[in-house]
């Protein structure tokens, strides 16, 4: 039972309380002006002194989100918008990540894309059945070698030590694309080429997802093992289609056309001749300069919403790299690129390309 004070006692107070209050009492620091208070909103970001640029302000901890894959495939997907679209065009497939730390590997798979940019939408071997002509193989030949050539000086064997940053780490670098005419009658009609340009896209899709792409300034000797193999096969499939070269000497490492063989090139030697059957392209559909310009190393994001696997019997467009069927009936059966529409606002030119 609580006792009862009697008149004139003190009243008993309990220790916290007067704790409590004592801190309470104490005056408050005066506030600057302008300072945010708890309660208060945040104060106007400033801005960087001569510029209108917003000051930085940083979150605290620096980290890259993992996407979706938008396919249950690595098969280079259809690049869709516009004309792009109906021109097959198609672009490597990165997986769940869209960046890398790595700057030899991001340099190989830009410079090799870039190359294969130039040689299919540069030249119009790709449209016929026909062999291939001695300066397109020319500019595919330089490809892999130079392909060659870099993943040998940025492979750093197992039993050597690479260079390791202790503090500065290059930034996360986001892989660009750059979408090559590969599908349909308008892709790469030439069979040789199409496997040429297939296997291109392959080995980035390769180098874009390997481990690797956590370091920094070098490949192993298991990225070395994984890409190069596309490299050497494609170089071994030039030399014995095209140049006759025995395939036990076309499949050293260090195997280069000589000169010779270049000036003879005769094709007709080792393939056969189609040209009765062949279809003739459209005229009027190779693309300038001017109007590939938009398509000349796109940030890998932006594509996801608008590619879409080929060939597939059910059209389906992508929001967001989440895949959804298309409304059955006439546009199915029409054979209608669904995801050309998606945002119609970002693609300004919806014909052919001019001539």
């Amino acid at each position: 039972m609580s006792q009862i004070p009697t008149a004139g006692a003190p009243t008993p107070v309990d220790p916290t309380t007067a704790a409590v209050q004592a801190v309470q009492a104490i005056p408050s620091a005066p506030q600057p002006t302008g300072a945010p208070t708890p309660n208060s909103a945040p104060a106007a970001q400033t801005t960087i002194p001569g510029t209108e640029m917003p000051t930085p302000v940083g979150t605290g901890v620096e980290k890259l989100v993992a996407v979706t894959p938008p396919f249950r495939n690595n098969a280079p997907p259809w690049y869709t918008p516009g004309v792009w679209g109906q021109l097959g065009c198609a672009v490597p497939q990165p997986g769940r990540y869209l960046h890398t730390l790595n700057e030899p590997i991001f340099q190989f798979v830009d410079v090799t894309q870039r190359q294969l940019f130039h040689a299919l939408w540069h030249y119009d071997d790709r449209l016929f059945t026909r062999f291939p002509s001695r300066d397109f193989l020319w500019d595919i030949y330089q490809l892999l070698k130079v392909g060659r050539k870099r993943l040998a000086d940025n492979t750093v064997l197992d039993n050597q030590s690479p260079l390791q940053p202790s503090h500065a780490e290059p930034v996360p670098m986001m892989f660009n694309v750059y979408p090559v005419p590969l599908y349909g009658r308008m892709g790469c009609v030439n069979s040789w080429i199409n496997q040429m340009a297939t296997m291109t896209l392959l080995m980035c899709t390769e180098a874009m997802q390997h481990t690797d792409n956590t370091l920094a300034y070098y490949y192993t000797k298991n990225f070395f093992d994984t890409v190069y193999g596309y490299v050497k096969y494609l170089l071994v499939s030039m030399a014995t289609k095209f140049f006759g070269v025995d395939k036990a000497v076309a499949s050293a490492d260090t195997f280069e056309i000589s000169d010779d063989l270049w000036k003879a090139y005769n094709p007709a030697q080792f393939s056969v001749s189609v040209e009765a059957t062949s279809v003739r392209p459209p005229i009027g559909w190779k693309p300038t300069d001017l109007d590939l310009e938009p398509i000349n190393g796109i940030p890998i994001q932006q594509t996801i919403p608008l590619l879409q696997p080929w060939p597939d019997t059910v059209l389906k467009y992508s929001m967001g790299g989440i895949w959804q069927p298309t409304a059955t009936g006439a546009q199915t059966a029409s054979g209608q690129n669904v995801a050309a529409q998606a945002n119609p606002s970002l693609f300004t030119k919806q014909g052919p390309p001019s001539g």
